[in-house]
Formats: C-alpha cells, structure tokens, sequence
C-alpha cells in the first residue's frame, strides 16, 4: 500500500506557516491534525495551501507544504485557469496516493481531472451538515453541481457525523467512511471553581452563517455577566461591525483573531461556551470546549443529537426554521438556555470530567484516526 496523502485546504496556511497574526478555521484545523497524526505512523504528508503573507518563502521551501496562491479564491474569478495548472503543478509535485479536499469545493474539478490522469485517489471529506443534500447550500447552481460531481466520483467520502452519513446514503445512494472529528486531548487549563464563572465565550469565523450578531445581543440579554468573543476576519465588513458593536457593551470583551496555539486557555477561562451558527458539520469548538471541562450552549447546532446529553450542553431549537427570526428575538431564546446552564456549571467537577471522557471515548487521535486508516486501506487497490 502506497503510505501517501496529501491534503488541499487553500486556507490553512497560516496553522502550517504558526502565523500568530491570525487564526484559521475548523476544517483546516482538522486536515492539519489528521496530516500530523497520518505523519507520527510512517505516512508522507504534503499540505496544498496558500501561505501568501504567512512566511510563503520559508514554507514553500519544505516538500511538505506547497504554496499555491489560489487567486481565484480571493475573488479574481479570470484566475481559475492558471489556479488549476498550479494546483496540478503541486500534486505533481507531491505525488501523493490519496488527495484529501474538505474545503473550496471549487478545485474539485481540476483534482478529479489530475486523479483520473495519474490513477490517484480522491477522498472528499463532509464539511457542513448541507454538503450532502441536495437543495440547501450557499454556494450558486453551478458550485453545487461541482460539489455533488465530486461527492459522486470521489474514491471515498468522509463524514463527521451519523446524520452525514445517512444523508450521503439518502441522496446519492452510496455509503461513506464516519470519520468523527479528531483533537489533540490537551489539558485542562484549571477546574471549573477555579475558572472566572462569568466568562462567556464565543469562537468563530466571521460569516453570516456563524450569526454573530446573535452572541452581540445575548451580552446585552444578560448584562450581569461577562462575555469574551475570538474572532477571524473571513468577512472583513462583518468584522468591523461586530467589533464596533462589541465596544459598545461594557460586558463585552472582543479578542479578533486569537493564533490556535493561544485559544486554549481562552477556553479554559470560560464557564460556558455559546454557538450561535446556523449550519455545521460538527463544530471544533464544542470539542475543545469539553476537554477543558466547559459545557455548549447552542442556537441550532446539534450534530447527531449529541446536546441531547445535559452534561454536555444544551441546543436551544431542534432545526433551523427559526433562523428567520431577528438576532435580538434569537438571543431572547438562547438566553434561556444559557441561564439554565451556568446554574448547573458552577464548581461542578464531576461533570467537568464526564465532558473530558466523552472526547477522549469519542475523538481521541487513538480513536478516529484507525478509522480514516481502515477507510484508506479499503481502497488502496487503484
């Protein structure tokens, strides 16, 4: 069997190049610990990304981690030709047996063209709980139709979650590998009475779809209590208003974006942290949540009914339908919620240890990764 893989995930340059100007998201953070997990067994890893501004010259250097400006991406659309031969360029390049993609699902094109030239294998990897249906989405027609191509032809599919793989086997009738969300297990930053109780956190990327706005006006739902916001600034225009916004609440402490080496002990400060996403697959941070001992309290975000759980947290509505209603009519709702967790939380260890069990049973890198191994090893004949 060909030990070979490489991951294309356009926007983890800066978790490769240990930016500390900024952070990156949850996919990108999981193809870079399944790659180092891949690399301690006696894999060769190679990394496709953009490390533009994040020490290109110096990453760019090192076999594995390839740099490919992917101009496109950043909104030169004339680009996607000359996007697409560098991109073949750097699988040449690496010449890796298995080439995972789970974000940018633009470039599927050009990898399917590229692994059917050289007989490699495609592994594409389910991001949010909308890749495998057919309807929803926030991409246009024809990026949908590329991503439904890819799901279709790709050697392998890779879900986080149980209802990803029944959607996968709903939709497009075929069955995929459950590779559930890996973290690193690091230590707990302090037990919960040691913790500063009124800390409310939030983690996230700086999109629509995260719903920030809806964390904004929690802080002011629930004044008496202070919250601590980490953010990227995927959408620059949202991240000034939140910001703005922010500065406005005595309650509120904005941190912008917080490099992934430091957002631990951020999490270890918190007495709870909040999701106000409309749509995800199955969110890092609720992991790196529990493995500090600190329970989820989410708007909709409930992958495979895990909130269900009470010593985990709590999800305020079953679906997404009540999206449509305002922030401020959201926060009213997930203030309920959030009250009726922080009254349980205080100085409770023994719950705190049960979250940190739950990670370690479920998403421990000696757990998951033997599944993406199992899976690779099932198509390992071309």
């Amino acid at each position: 069997m060909d030990r070979s893989i490489c991951f294309v995930s356009p926007f983890m340059g800066p978790l490769i190049a240990k930016s500390s100007t900024r952070g990156t998201g949850g996919a990108e953070r999981q193809c870079y610990l399944f790659g180092q997990e891949l690399k301690k067994r006696g894999w060769r890893v190679s990394f496709v990304a953009d490390f533009e501004a994040h020490g290109a010259q110096q990453v760019s250097a090192d076999r594995d981690a390839i740099h490919v400006p992917f101009a496109f991406l950043k909104g030169k659309r004339w680009r996607l030709p000359q996007d697409a031969l560098l991109l073949f360029m750097a699988l040449r390049r690496a010449n890796p047996r298995y080439i995972v993609l789970k974000t940018a699902h633009v470039l599927l094109l050009p990898i399917l063209l590229y692994a059917k030239l050289h007989r490699r294998q495609l592994i594409f990897w389910g991001q949010t709980s909308t890749d495998f249906d057919l309807k929803k989405g926030n991409e246009g027609r024809w990026l949908r139709w590329i991503r439904h191509l890819g799901i279709r032809q790709a050697a392998c599919v890779a879900v986080q979650t149980g209802d990803q793989l029944k959607a996968l086997k709903t939709h497009f009738g075929r069955q995929g590998a459950h590779i559930p969300n890996i973290t690193t297990v690091r230590a707990a930053g302090g037990s919960a009475c040691e913790r500063d109780e009124k800390c409310i956190f939030w983690c996230g990327n700086a999109s629509a779809n995260k719903r920030p706005l809806v964390f904004v006006e929690l802080a002011r739902q629930i004044p008496e209590r202070r919250f601590v916001m980490a953010m990227n600034p995927a959408d620059g225009q949202l991240y000034e208003r939140v910001r703005g916004l922010c500065g406005e609440l005595p309650n509120m402490r904005f941190l912008g974006s917080v490099p992934a080496e430091n957002i631990s002990r951020w999490f270890a400060q918190a007495s709870l942290l909040v999701n106000t996403s409309a749509r995800e697959g199955f969110p890092n941070t609720f992991l790196e949540a529990w493995e500090q001992g600190v329970a989820v309290a989410s708007l909709c975000v409930n992958p495979d009914g895990v909130l269900n759980d009470p010593v985990l947290g709590a999800c305020t509505f079953a679906d997404d339908a009540h999206l449509r209603e305002t922030d401020a009519r959201l926060a009213v709702h997930l203030a309920r919620t959030v009250r009726m967790l922080l009254q349980a939380v205080p100085g409770d260890k023994s719950a705190a240890e049960a979250r940190r069990r739950h990670v370690l049973r479920n998403h421990s890198p000696g757990v998951v990764v033997g599944r993406l191994l199992a899976a690779l090893e099932d198509r390992s004949q071309p």
